[in-house]
């Protein structure tokens, strides 16, 4: 490449267009440097400042973990006990946490459950320690419905560092931001029943009497606190 000082000029200005590789690389830099065999009818010409440094900046770019409710990319959702499912997703945002488009897809670790939260994987909601999330996709996560009062339990999440297109794109952020999902109790309700001898001989001992516990489908649940049970005899 080259340009021209033409005669009766003193200078020459020109520009150079960069180019949108679609990787997160951090900042590059690149160098100028001009040499020339003419004189431009000077004495003598020589070489001042040879060359210019200029560094191509990459424009701010991470991973972010997001719940999605309604459509939109928020840090806390809410999920019915009965039937909810929530929907999350990692997307590659730029420095205002715009999505980039399109996403470049890959995996990255999404870490479920911290030893703060007050539901319990496995028992108030169905996912494992981590979830294997492909950038750009939703994933999701079921509530576990029960019987016990327990409104407005918590679980987290928190994004991994270890995207599997790292390798190209070594200037990728990981934002830690907790997404915070709350689940919100329905009723069910439970039956205490009473089972026993229907006669007895005067004189002798019944055979003995049980109180019983069972949820809507018939299956024995156990009280998470004491009931004391009064007992009238007529």
């Amino acid at each position: 490449a080259s340009v021209t000082i033409v005669a009766g000029s003193s200078s020459v200005t020109f520009d150079l267009a960069t180019v949108a590789d679609g990787l997160i690389e951090g900042d590059e830099e690149f160098r100028v440097t001009i040499s020339t065999d003419d004189d431009g009818g000077f004495e003598r010409l020589v070489l001042g400042n040879a060359s210019v440094d200029t560094t191509i900046t990459e424009p701010g770019a991470g991973l972010k973990l997001f719940a999605v409710v309604d459509g939109e990319y928020v840090a806390a959702n809410e999920i019915s006990e009965d039937g909810g499912i929530g929907e999350y997703i990692v997307l590659l945002v730029d420095e205002n946490d715009v999505p980039l488009s399109p996403q470049p897809g890959g995996t990255v670790t999404v870490n479920v459950g911290a030893v703060t939260d007050t539901a319990d994987r496995g028992v108030d909601y169905s996912s494992g320690a981590t979830i294997t999330a492909t950038v750009g996709e939703v994933f999701t996560i079921a509530a576990i419905d029960d019987v016990y009062a327990d409104d407005g339990e918590v679980f987290t999440q928190v994004l991994g560092s270890d995207w599997s297109l790292a390798g190209t794109n070594p200037g990728v952020t990981y934002d830690s931001t907790e997404v915070t999902t709350t689940i919100v109790d329905d009723t069910d309700e439970v039956t205490l029943s009473i089972a026993g001898p229907s006669s007895v001989v005067e004189g002798d001992v019944t055979t003995n009497y049980t109180l019983s516990l069972v949820d809507a489908s018939g299956n024995a649940v156990t009280a998470a606190t004491d009931i004391v049970v009064a007992l009238t005899y007529t």
